[in-house]
């Protein structure tokens, strides 16, 4: 897009890394979709470890409130105005810091492991179902530094790091002016999958809940040749992904459980590896 066309929220994206906060809809439906989703942790999902895979690895295709949420209307609206009027979308994961948990998640790029052949048109949303705050643990992103391209990462253990591969970079430069992305329910943000990002513990007495979405547009194509995803708006010209035929019209959709198994199969062949990381 030419720069002198572009909205203000593609020039701030363009030259920050990010933009915040974005209106996506009211504080009353962001509740809405907490309650659905807590009603599931006290019913037929529970809080455990099965949950977390569930949660983590594209919700939208097994839970309807998850698919509503990757397709909804001012989501797709600002993120079109950065990457265009197609829109697929290739992961999403629903992030819930519980209270009082200390667990960081290091810096990081989002894009660092994922297996595209063009980063620099694909983004993450982060759509806010509760108050996000530096004291509960919210994202913090170095402001620019998606300019640089790819930064060295180390690994650790995933067991106490809420990325998959304990990807993480030590000390990355304007780590100290890192700016904390606050919202409020109903509120999201946007930021490029080179830009540098991490978030300390929850030190409150509440859950921070968010989900996050990564959208491409179709003629990204996966490196592995084989990778799936979901067209959400507009057309996919160039048929680079499989289809992910799973609609799920309830909260949990046992009838899409096999189409999100041989979804989650074919992604962790192509960027995972062979096992599911443990949540």
């Amino acid at each position: 897009m030419d720069t002198a066309h572009q909205s203000h929220l593609a020039q701030t994206f363009a030259r920050d890394g990010y933009a915040f906060p974005i209106d996506v809809m009211t504080a009353a439906d962001a509740a809405a979709f907490h309650t659905r989703i807590e009603a599931l942790e006290s019913g037929p999902i529970g809080r455990g470890p099965e949950a977390q895979r569930l949660y983590r690895f594209k919700p939208h295709l097994i839970f309807a409130w998850a698919a509503e949420l990757v397709r909804h209307p001012k989501v797709l609206d600002a993120v079109a105005e950065i990457i265009g009027p197609d829109i697929m979308v290739w992961a999403a994961g629903l992030f819930i810091k519980e209270p009082h948990d200390p667990t960081p998640i290091k810096w990081h790029q989002d894009g660092y492991h994922m297996d595209l052949s063009d980063n620099s048109r694909a983004l993450r949303a982060w759509v806010a179902l509760t108050e996000t705050t530096a004291a509960n643990g919210t994202m913090h992103v170095i402001e620019g530094s998606h300019h640089a391209g790819f930064v060295p990462h180390a690994e650790d253990d995933y067991a106490r790091h809420l990325a998959l591969r304990g990807e993480h970079i030590e000390d990355p430069d304007g780590a100290g002016t890192a700016v904390p992305v606050t919202l409020q329910p109903g509120q999201m943000s946007l930021h490029h999958v080179r830009t540098i990002h991490g978030s300390p513990g929850n030190t409150t007495g509440t859950r921070r809940m968010t989900l996050a979405i990564t959208y491409l547009p179709p003629g990204i194509r996966p490196r592995s040749g084989r990778d799936t995803a979901t067209l959400v708006r507009g057309r996919d010209r160039h048929g680079h992904w499989l289809p992910e035929p799973a609609h799920p019209s309830e909260d949990y959709d046992l009838a899409c459980t096999e189409a999100h198994r041989a979804s989650m199969q074919i992604r962790l062949a192509a960027y995972h590896g062979a096992a599911m990381p443990h949540p």
